[in-house]
């Protein structure tokens, strides 16, 4: 006995339906981080130092203290965001925020001690940069979500 599965015919059209607009759909899709009318998203100027430095000095240390400077540029960005917000928010509220960054600082801590283990179990020198960016990346996202939040209050 076959195990060969017979479709229907209705089952069959649907399938080569499918198949038949999945290429055009697929070719419309537009690229990953943009859009056809906006473009891809602007690079931030940290990171655009960060990926010069990486093209003038692409060895493992050069990666590395590209990374590190990147990620204290991100470190003093975000502190700055984090004050301006303070401002903004006036003594009663800050509390609120105060309350969130420290929240925010020990998930950052503790994703740290992950990724430390994450990462110690690998071998070679490529991993030692994606582990930087990795640590580097969780301090620009908070950065960047404590900058949208001080442009969105200076609206009002």
């Amino acid at each position: 006995m076959s195990d060969v599965k017979h479709f229907s015919r209705s089952t069959f059209r649907w399938v080569v339906f499918v198949f038949t607009l999945f290429p055009w759909a697929l070719m419309a899709a537009p690229e990953p981080g943009g859009d056809e009318v906006n473009g891809p998203p602007p690079v931030h100027p940290i990171d655009q130092a960060m990926d010069l430095a990486m093209e003038e000095d692409p060895s493992t240390a050069g990666m590395m203290r590209a990374i590190a400077e990147a990620g204290e540029a991100w470190d003093q960005l975000l502190n700055k965001h984090y004050q301006s917000l303070r401002k903004i928010l006036g003594e009663a509220e800050s509390e609120k925020l105060k309350k969130a960054q420290r929240g925010w600082i020990a998930f950052r801590d503790a994703e740290y001690e992950l990724l430390e283990t994450i990462y110690g179990k690998m071998e070679g020198t490529m991993y030692r940069p994606m582990h930087a960016l990795e640590r580097m990346e969780l301090v620009k996202k908070r950065a960047l979500t404590l900058g949208q939040w001080v442009e969105l209050l200076s609206l009002r």
